[in-house]
């Protein structure tokens, strides 16, 4: 039978865990990338604009799902 202490590390890791989660999708949602992460152009304003937190530009996007990925 697990004691107090066991039970209180459960539960602080599982806390840890929906936090980490949550901050990972909060950051992820307010980043704007200004350069391709593929080629370092920078990404034309009107993309930033029609799709929130894209970090591609078009070239490299349509390269990107032709190879699946």
């Amino acid at each position: 039978m697990s004691d107090y202490c066991d039970q209180s590390a459960a539960a602080g890791d599982m806390l840890y865990k929906v936090a980490l989660k949550n901050a990972r999708t909060t950051m992820c949602d307010d980043i704007e990338y200004l350069y391709c992460a593929d080629c370092g152009e920078e990404i034309p304003r009107a993309r930033r604009e029609a799709v929130h937190g894209c970090s591609t530009c078009v070239q490299c996007q349509a390269i990107r799902e032709r190879n699946g990925g």
